[in-house]
């Protein structure tokens, strides 16, 4: 949850079956726990999280989005399924029943446990 509850995510583009959303949320949900209780005082963000060494998505539940644009043709299909996942990535945290987070704003949001 966000310690702002105005804070919510928005639906993605990509079109997918519901249950590859929810993998994709709790995939999500698994990575952010993971890195807040290794990192408990580093913000982190989508590029932090699924970018850079991290960024291959293959055999991962997040491949579907980036399939999906690409499969359209799209030639910016990385940016693209990377909007999706921090959209999908503010749903999580604001769904987080168990932590609380801060949104930092910023060209790329970044977000820290509170």
């Amino acid at each position: 949850m966000f310690l702002d509850s105005s804070e919510t995510g928005r639906n993605i583009s990509a079109k997918l079956y519901a249950d590859e959303v929810e993998k994709a949320k709790l995939y999500i949900k698994g990575s952010v726990h993971c890195f807040c209780k290794n990192n408990p005082d580093i913000p982190f963000s989508v590029r932090v999280l699924f970018g850079g060494v991290n960024k291959n998505w293959d055999d991962t539940p997040l491949q579907p989005i980036y399939n999906y644009y690409e499969t359209l043709g799209y030639t910016d299909a990385e940016e693209r399924a990377a909007i999706d996942v921090g959209r999908l990535l503010k749903t999580v945290l604001s769904e987080d029943e168990i932590r609380t987070y801060t949104q930092i704003k910023g060209y790329t949001n970044e977000y820290i446990q509170a």
